[in-house]
């Protein structure tokens, strides 16, 4: 048997305050963490789903204050040093702290440091 996903209404201001600028769209790739929350179509939405509250105002607020995490372009060279690390504690018995030694070591290396 199916259950029917209930998919909520979800309304918003996208007039703007300027005549000679219009809102542009909204896109996922517009919309940023950084300013979600002054986005007038973010600010003003509502959702019926939960009673009229402000979701634009409550996410947004939250988004704002998200922390990003840093993605180096070596991230995914760092990342193996790591896994590596991980894997040859739990399948070669190595001792935590040497494994973590050279994980820092296989970083810096691959960073150049």
């Amino acid at each position: 048997m199916l259950l029917a996903r209930r998919t909520p209404r979800i309304t918003a201001t996208t007039t703007s305050t300027n005549a000679t600028k219009p809102t542009p769209p909204i896109t996922r790739s517009s919309v940023s963490q950084l300013y979600a929350n002054t986005y007038p179509a973010v600010a003003t939405a509502t959702s019926d789903y939960f009673s009229g509250a402000p979701i634009g105002q409550i996410f947004g607020d939250s988004a704002a204050n998200v922390r990003r995490t840093p993605i180096s372009p070596y991230d995914t060279q760092i990342q193996q040093a790591f896994t590596t690390a991980l894997t040859n504690v739990e399948t070669k018995g190595q001792d935590p702290d040497e494994a973590f030694d050279e994980a820092v070591a296989s970083a810096n290396e691959a960073i150049g440091g």
